[in-house]
């Protein structure tokens, strides 16, 4: 059982959450008070902190102040507000105050159960660094290439093992679906009405799963008017849940700007690629994005789609150009990638060895696995550098590897 410390003067709420949590968590209350915070932390030592904004708007500023100097003394403890989940500016301000959640004053004793229990749940993973890491693309304006780039970059990544989901935010809607032959029917407008209930159980139930690479995908919409109510901050929580529940995330934002977004998914990720194509208003579209990015230098990689040393416009001055200090080129892919798309597979299993294929498969990290041949030959190269002068003299040169009898197949 973990620890909950309600910050309320309402007892009736003391006793709900009690019922609700029964057999779970314990639960404490005390007077929302700044000057004893530090006190009762200490002596306490909850592992999960509720504040009462139901005080609203008698007591709305001094809730706000209880969850600031909570954020401040324990930054590590999950706060959990409490309210009139309709009234946006409670909601914004428990949210800036620092609550990591909502949870509807009116909720039944089992949402109010899921909802405490999956955040604890997700907190304690993050501690044990057991989050899994995140890719994010993106590029200066839609339709750059970083759609399919996405696609066959996280089918990469799934080849390798370990669950990986893409997070399709292409608009009006997603180029995984037919990239990939899925029918997608679960988007990420539903992952956020479905997080407080959400576990792998339910993934596995609810997401499209590519069956030749095993890649799970959740795209934002499947039709313009699925993504007109998804608020940003919704959207980071469920990614912050997904990544405890998947080894890696790969994110396309696919030129959907929105400010606190892009900030908060790329100081979480481990990689970040900004796609452009060699188009002036690519590049001035790219310029403008990262002119919001903290040290985009070190952070971001440039990813040259359908390079073509033919145009005055090279790799190197785009790179300068927008202050970067690592560039990719990708190869010119177009047919063979649409030609793919249209057969709804990758074209990273569709022509693996294509020059594509090969770039993105460098780009991933992912390491290409020795002919035998080869491993044959770097065999008998070190056995002999490690066989005396005189005994090659005395005898007889013997064939290093196997006799060509033996090989009844094409080497691969």
């Amino acid at each position: 059982m973990f620890r909950v410390l309600t910050l309320s003067n309402d007892i009736g709420l003391m006793d709900r959450l009690t019922q609700a949590l029964q057999g779970t968590a314990g639960v404490m209350r005390a007077e929302p008070a700044i000057e004893t915070l530090n006190e009762l932390l200490v002596s306490l030592r909850p592992d999960l902190l509720i504040v009462d904004f139901t005080v609203y708007p008698e007591d709305f500023n001094t809730a706000i102040a209880i969850a600031r100097a909570l954020q401040g003394i324990a930054p590590a403890s999950p706060i959990l507000a409490i309210g009139d989940a309709g009234n946006a500016d409670v909601v914004l301000g428990a949210i800036r105050a620092g609550a990591r959640d909502f949870l509807p004053a009116g909720a039944a004793s089992e949402a109010i159960r899921s909802q405490i229990v999956t955040l604890y749940d997700r907190t304690v993973r993050q501690a044990l660094g057991s989050l899994g890491q995140m890719v994010l693309i993106t590029s200066g304006q839609p339709n750059d290439g970083e759609g399919l780039f996405a696609v066959n970059y996280a089918v990469l990544q799934a080849q390798q093992g370990g669950d990986v989901i893409l997070l399709d935010f292409h608009l009006p809607t997603s180029v995984a679906g037919p990239a990939l032959d899925l029918g997608l029917n679960y988007t990420i407008r539903d992952g956020v009405h479905d997080m407080p209930r959400m576990d792998r159980t339910l993934l596995s139930t609810v997401l499209c799963r590519h069956q030749a690479s095993g890649l799970h995908v959740l795209p934002l919409a499947l039709g313009a008017s699925d993504a007109m109510d998804v608020a940003a901050r919704d959207i980071l929580e469920l990614v912050k849940l997904l990544r405890g529940l998947f080894s890696t995330i790969v994110v396309n934002l696919a030129g959907l700007h929105n400010a606190d977004l892009l900030q908060t998914l790329l100081a979480d990720s481990q990689r970040c690629y900004l796609v452009t194509s060699q188009c002036f208003t690519s590049v001035k579209a790219c310029r403008d994005l990262l002119a919001g990015v903290p040290a985009a230098e070190a952070r971001v990689t440039l990813v040259i789609d359908e390079y073509d040393p033919a145009i005055v416009l090279t790799d190197t001055q785009i790179k300068n150009a927008l202050g970067l200090a690592r560039v990719v080129q990708l190869p010119r892919a177009r047919a063979a990638l649409l030609n793919a798309a249209n057969k709804g597979v990758p074209l990273v299993t569709d022509q693996p060895k294509s020059p594509y294929a090969r770039a993105l498969t460098a780009l991933a990290g992912i390491a290409r696995e020795p002919r035998i041949g080869a491993i044959w030959r770097r065999w008998g190269r070190s056995l002999r550098r490690r066989v005396p002068a005189e005994i090659h003299k005395a005898s007889t040169p013997a064939r290093i590897g196997p006799s060509s009898s033996a090989m009844t197949g094409p080497v691969s």
